[in-house]
């Protein structure tokens, strides 16, 4: 398995194929770090796998030279790419027509094997896509920050915005409707459904600590 993690580049992100489909690294699944453009190898004899790639304190986005930490992307094992929007598509279920509809992404656009930042890859469709993976990940980003200041890592507080993210995604996807991330509107729903997650996981650190 091979291919490129990016936002931006992620260069020293954490890539490995998550052979029980739970986000969660084993002992058994073999991982990588990715170079400075992003890009991964990984070798295996097991059929059956997704790809999740985690960022750290270590972890720089090439495209503006800041660290990127607590970022979880992933991908099918048949993508060459993982990103935001690939991530959307795992978690969601749902097809990469369905999200590019959803998000206002280009027809031409092949979320699993476009890399924006690849040599000769058309500017027009990459400047678009760079913004919207920016979008998503600012989006996610925004809420996130709320559940750390409740005691989660940065990982687990991106997850829980990522989930209530996909809810939207779905809900759209369910009405035949479009997001627009630049809508105050659409940002208060993705914030009630988050509240929804600090308030979950407050109760279950009131239920570990009690």
């Amino acid at each position: 398995q091979q291919g490129y993690v990016g936002k931006g580049p992620l260069k020293n992100a954490t890539v490995f194929l998550d052979f029980d489909d739970d986000g969660v690294k084993d002992a058994n699944e073999p991982s990588v770090k990715t170079n400075d453009d992003g890009y991964f190898t990984i070798t295996t004899t097991q059929s059956v796998y997704s790809i999740v790639a985690i960022t750290d304190g270590g972890t720089i986005d090439a495209s503006s030279g800041n660290v990127l930490d607590g970022i979880v992307l992933k991908a099918t094992k048949d993508s060459s790419m993982v990103s935001p929007t690939t991530t959307l598509m795992k978690d969601s279920g749902l097809s990469a027509a369905a999200v590019k509809t959803i998000l206002g992404l280009p027809d031409d656009y092949n979320p699993t094997t476009f890399n924006p930042y690849a040599a000769g890859a058309d500017a027009t469709l990459a400047l678009s896509i760079e913004k919207a993976n920016h979008k998503i990940v600012s989006t996610i980003n925004t809420f996130s920050g709320a559940l750390e200041g409740s005691g989660a890592s940065a990982t687990d507080a991106f997850t829980a915005s990522l989930e209530a993210f996909v809810e939207v995604i779905n809900d759209k996807q369910a009405s035949s409707d479009t997001i627009d991330l630049t809508n105050t509107t659409e940002l208060d729903l993705i914030k009630l459904l988050f509240n929804f997650s600090i308030l979950s996981f407050n109760l279950l650190m009131l239920f570990v600590f009690s």
